[in-house]
C-alpha cells in the first residue's frame, strides 16, 4: 500500500493529506475505500475530483484482472526446456521433502513405549467400582501428556494394551473390538493395531484399526521367532 501524497496525484497537496491523516487515512486503499462524497466535504475537493483521484490511483496502483481461463494456459504452457510445469512443481515439491528428511535425520529421536495401559485400566483392588472414575481421569492424564511428547517433544509414543474390551464376551466378533479408554483417545493413537494370536505357534495376525493413511481393516501375517520378526 502507498502512502498518500502529492507524488500520487496532484490534487493530494499537503493540506489535504493532512486533513485525511486526521480522519486516519494514510493509504491509497484507505482513500478507495472511503465514501466519495464525504472526501469531498472535508477535503475541499470537488465530487468529480475526488472520483478523477480514485481512477487514478486505481490505474496506477490496482491490480489488474486476467481471464481464469488465460491464467489456465498459462499454467499448461512448457518451458523452453521441454520440461511441463506440473513437472517443475513435482521437483519442487521433492526437493523440499528431501530437505526436511535430511535435516530430521539430524534430529534425536524418542521412542517412549508404555507397556501396558492394562495396569492403569484394571488396579488391583478389591473396590474395583469406585475406582473407576480414578482409572478413567488417570486414562485421560495419561492422553495429555502423550500429547504433549508428540507435538512438544516430536517422540512417537507406543502403548501396548492387552485387553480389548471392557468386559469380554463369548462370541464377540474382531470387528466389534473397541479400545473403550474414553474420549481424549480418540486421535491417540493416530495408528491402531490389533494382534492377534493364530492358532499354530507364534505367528500374529496383524490388523489395522485406525490409521489416517492407511486403509482400514488390511492385515498382514506376521511370524515371531528367535530370528525376530518375519513376514509370511
Amino acid at each position: 500500500m502507498v502512502k498518500l501524497n502529492a507524488s500520487v496525484h496532484p490534487s493530494l497537496s499537503e493540506t489535504v493529506t493532512e486533513n485525511l491523516r486526521r480522519r486516519n487515512m494514510v493509504t491509497t486503499a484507505d482513500f478507495i475505500a472511503a465514501d466519495s462524497v464525504e472526501l469531498a466535504a472535508f477535503t475541499g475537493l470537488s465530487h468529480a475530483e475526488i472520483l478523477q483521484v480514485k481512477q487514478h490511483i486505481l490505474k496506477e496502483f490496482g491490480y489488474t484482472k486476467r481471464s481464469g481461463l488465460d491464467l489456465f494456459v498459462a499454467e499448461k504452457n512448457v518451458i523452453s526446456t521441454g520440461v511441463t510445469c506440473e513437472l517443475i512443481q513435482d521437483l519442487r515439491q521433492l526437493l523440499a521433502l528431501y530437505k526436511t528428511e535430511k535435516y530430521s535425520l539430524k534430529e534425536k529421536r524418542f521412542l517412549v513405549i508404555i507397556d501396558s495401559l492394562t495396569a492403569i485400566i484394571f488396579e488391583t483392588t478389591r473396590q474395583m467400582q469406585q475406582k473407576t472414575c480414578e482409572s478413567i481421569y488417570q486414562l485421560d492424564e495419561l492422553a495429555e501428556v502423550c500429547r504433549f511428547l508428540i507435538f512438544e517433544c516430536r517422540a512417537t509414543v507406543v502403548t501396548v494394551n492387552s485387553v480389548s474390551r471392557w468386559n469380554s464376551t463369548n462370541g464377540a466378533k474382531p470387528a466389534d473390538v473397541t479400545p473403550a479408554l474414553g474420549k481424549y483417545w480418540i486421535p491417540i493413537p493416530a495408528t491402531r493395531l490389533l494382534l492377534a494370536r493364530q492358532q499354530h505357534g507364534e505367528i500374529r495376525k496383524i490388523t489395522v484399526l485406525r490409521d489416517p493413511r492407511v486403509k482400514w481393516e488390511d492385515s498382514c501375517t506376521v511370524n515371531v521367532c528367535g530370528a525376530g520378526v518375519t513376514s509370511r
